[in-house]
């Protein structure tokens, strides 16, 4: 599962009302804008919001895990503010893993240091067949048209309710699905 997570905490909120009906997973991460000193040793606090997220991952049987290079993981484009650690790694608490490693070298003009990590998929997985498109291929040529298709025929009209934003985000799953 990857989450992202506004500085309203909408996804942490979403997440905790419906923990009890997710499916089981092996792996969530993403930017939860979150802050705690479980996660970075400069905050000084551990707030509601981040024993809500701990909570979460706990009932969805995941564990927090840190970086084996600890630092932030968020550095902003403004010099004049510090470093954070907003992006996590949360892993089946029976796996396997290699810690999670932040790749500076990867940062690129973004302002979020990649994660990365190495973990065992279930059983259930390892028959999972990849579908790929050829790169350079008519297939590709054309799936890419389908979709730039699609998408353009998306009422673009920037959507003011829960109700709107699924029904968006259904839009583009459809091209997607039908491409």
């Amino acid at each position: 599962m990857n989450v992202y997570s506004d500085d309203q905490h909408t996804a942490i909120n979403l997440l905790a009302e419906r923990a009890p009906t997710l499916p089981a997973c092996v792996l969530m991460t993403g930017d939860f804008n979150c802050h705690s000193r479980e996660w970075d040793p400069s905050v000084l606090h551990h707030r509601t919001m981040a024993i809500s997220l701990l909570d979460i991952a706990a009932r969805l049987g995941l564990k927090l895990t840190l970086p084996v290079n600890p630092g932030p993981t968020f550095l902003s484009h403004n010099v004049e503010l510090r470093g954070s650690v907003i992006d996590l790694v949360f892993i089946k608490a029976s796996e396997s893993l290699v810690q999670p490693r932040r790749l500076l070298e990867w940062q690129g003009p973004s302002d979020h240091i990649p994660l990365a990590s190495k973990f065992s998929l279930p059983s259930e997985l390892e028959d999972f067949k990849r579908v790929s498109i050829a790169k350079g291929s008519d297939a590709e040529t054309q799936f890419v048209e389908q979709l730039i298709g699609g998408i353009r025929g998306i009422r673009l009209e920037t959507p003011t309710t829960i109700a709107e934003v699924d029904a968006m985000a259904q839009a583009v799953a459809d091209v997607f699905s039908k491409a």
